[in-house]
């Protein structure tokens, strides 16, 4: 999941004009706003993974690369790992090509910086909504992520014009991400990795039947650096598993793909 330019704007900063927002907006107007303007997503919100107790593949064939492992179905082959830079080393199938797993390149978003701290207001209101709602003012994409996913309607506060609008920056970057996802669960395991697994949405063209999951560990020391592994199989079942043997490991500089023997 990388960030668009949209994004990009909405996180650089948030830096408040007081004029305009206190003689033409109030908080309740801004709520409405955001209430009409972005309902799907703000009804949308990240729940506990369900699925954990189903365990790991039973055939599952271990498989490490790029800070990641995981258990794949004994049947699923690379679809060419003659190159290991090559996008088709990434991408492993099955004969009937109906089960796919793609391990993405791990993506480094970068520092998060959501307000200019030359802007005291900001910085001020930032912390002032961020406590209003019980956490921390987010120092990292997977401290944004987790606030952004559980972000609700009830958090905007129309009696505080400034928390309201707050609210509505988060609220527009909940819009854009959620968009093409129809559920979202946190992963959080026995090994201390931390992320979310997505339920995609199909797209145009791909069959409505066909389970797609997006699969986002954060590393444990830097919750900047993004690992994603995407998994589609006509059985839900099967993308759960293999969701479930997803691990972070300490050798997240090896890039080479190492097979257990």
């Amino acid at each position: 999941m990388k960030k668009s330019g949209k994004m990009i704007l909405i996180v650089s900063g948030i830096v408040l004009t007081a004029g305009v927002l206190l003689f033409t907006l109030g908080g309740m107007l801004i709520k409405r706003n955001c209430e009409k303007n972005y309902a799907d997503s703000l009804a949308f919100a990240a729940e506990p993974y369900p699925y954990a107790a189903l365990g790991e593949p039973d055939d599952g064939v271990p498989y490490e690369r790029d800070g990641i492992r995981l258990m794949m179905p004994a049947d699923l082959q690379a679809k060419d790992d003659s190159d290991p830079e090559s996008i088709k080393s990434r991408i492993f199938t099955n004969s009937a090509e109906d089960v796919t797993v793609m391990m993405m390149e791990p993506y480094d978003y970068g520092e998060l910086m959501l307000a200019d701290l030359e802007q005291k207001s900001s910085a001020k209101a930032l912390a002032y909504f961020c406590r209003s709602i019980g956490c921390e003012v987010p120092q990292n994409w997977y401290a944004f992520n987790d606030l952004i996913y559980h972000l609700t309607l009830d958090d905007c506060n129309a009696h505080n014009v400034l928390q309201a609008y707050v609210f509505s920056l988060f609220a527009e970057g909940k819009d854009e991400l959620t968009e093409p996802y129809d559920a979202c669960w946190d992963l959080i395991n026995s090994d201390g990795d931390r992320g979310f697994v997505y339920l995609m949405k199909p797209q145009e063209g791909q069959q409505e039947d066909v389970c797609r999951i997006n699969v986002q560990l954060f590393d444990r020391e830097n919750g900047n650096l993004s690992h994603e592994v995407l998994i589609r199989a006509p059985e839900p079942e099967t993308c759960w598993r293999i969701a479930n043997s997803i691990r972070g490991t300490e050798n997240d500089g090896q890039g080479e793909p190492q097979y257990a023997e």
